[in-house]
C-alpha cells in the first residue's frame, strides 16, 4: 500500500467549491487514492479549521464531521502530535531559516521524511523546495 500525504490546501481545496484547485484536488485525489492511504497530521486539520472560522456554520461543521470520521476509516491516518515530532520538526524549523517555512510544513515534511513518503497532495512550493513531490 502507498502513502500520500494531505496538506492543508487539498483539504481547503476539497471543501471550498470556488477554490480554484477544487476540480484537480478532486481529480488528483481520484486518481491517487484507489490505491493508497491519506496521511495527515492533527497541525493540518487545526489550520484548516482555523482557515474556515469564518465560513458558514454549515461548512464548519462539514469540515469538523469529515476530519471526525477519519478516525474510524483505514484510508486516511491522521498523526498525532507528539514531543518527539515537534523536536525533529523544531530541529528543521530552526535549520531552514533561509526559507519561508511554517512549523506546520516542518511537522509535515518530519512525517513524510520518517515513513519515506514522497507524494504530497499539495498546492505549496515548500514541498517541492524539501525534496517532496507537490501533486497540486
Amino acid at each position: 500500500m502507498r502513502y500520500i500525504f494531505a496538506d492543508t490546501g487539498y483539504w481547503l481545496a476539497l471543501l471550498l467549491p470556488r477554490d480554484a484547485l477544487h476540480v484537480r484536488a478532486k481529480a488528483v485525489g481520484q486518481d491517487f487514492l484507489h490505491d493508497a492511504i491519506i496521511v495527515t497530521s492533527e497541525l493540518v486539520i487545526v489550520e484548516v479549521l482555523n482557515y474556515l472560522h469564518d465560513h458558514t456554520i454549515e461548512l464548519r461543521r462539514k469540515a469538523f464531521d469529515i476530519f471526525a470520521s477519519f478516525r474510524s476509516t483505514s484510508l486516511v491516518e491522521i498523526v498525532p502530535t507528539s514531543p518527539l515530532l515537534l523536536d525533529e520538526a523544531g530541529r528543521l524549523y530552526v535549520r531552514s531559516a533561509d526559507k519561508e517555512w511554517s512549523f506546520t510544513d516542518c511537522v509535515s515534511f518530519a512525517i513524510m521524511t520518517d515513513r519515506n513518503i514522497r507524494d504530497a497532495l499539495a498546492r505549496d512550493h515548500h514541498f517541492e523546495q524539501a525534496g517532496f513531490r507537490a501533486l497540486l
